[in-house]
């Protein structure tokens, strides 16, 4: 019974984490910093220094985002984004995107172009909103998709920071997304921006 419910959740979890660099045609690693950490990313230098706030920030490329996860979000150990959290099989990211637009309906529309050949029996949930995120314009997707043995259910965020695309994305299983809704919610409200 153990094995029967481990699989698909090992199945998502490592899904999750090879699609999560979708969109990438010549996308390079940057320094890996664990979160919960301060830093400061480009191309010539790194810098980290301890954060007890329980807040996420980092910068890059003339961007710092700041998020605060509520009560229950577990930091990915290692990640390459600028967060990564984790909560049972639900988790929720803020990464760099590589489009190349820098127009965001021009970023969304080459996502919707690109995410079929990424996403397995990618189903959209209604039409791409407008929402701000942080006092920037921003476009949410919601859809459908499989993952692994099981469906997943995304929120996949763009907004823009210059003219460089980002994205927020939430993802677990359809059966049990719904319950953390208000938890995506809280954490798109806490998520802003310095030094933009």
């Amino acid at each position: 019974m153990k094995k029967r419910f481990f699989l698909p959740i090992l199945v998502l979890i490592c899904t999750v984490m090879l699609l999560s660099a979708c969109g990438s045609k010549n996308k390079t690693v940057e320094n890996s910093v664990p979160n919960g950490t301060e830093s400061r990313v480009d191309n010539t230098e790194s810098t980290e220094s301890s954060s007890d706030s329980g807040e996420e920030s980092e910068e890059s490329d003339g961007i710092s985002i700041s998020v605060t996860p509520p009560e229950g979000w577990e930091p990915a150990e290692y990640t390459i984004h600028f967060a990564e959290y984790w909560n049972g099989t639900a988790s929720f990211m803020v990464m760099k995107e590589y489009f190349n637009a820098s127009k965001l309906d021009e970023v969304v529309r080459q996502a919707k172009s690109a995410f079929p050949g990424s996403f397995k029996n990618i189903e959209y949930i209604g039409e791409t909103e407008s929402i701000t995120i942080g006092g920037k314009d921003a476009r949410k997707l919601i859809f459908t998709c499989d993952g692994g043995t099981t469906r997943v259910k995304y929120w996949y965020i763009f907004f823009m920071s210059g003219k460089e695309p980002y994205s927020v994305h939430f993802v677990d299983t359809i059966d049990s997304f719904e319950t953390l809704t208000e938890d995506y919610e809280q954490i798109l409200k806490s998520i802003s921006f310095k030094n933009d």
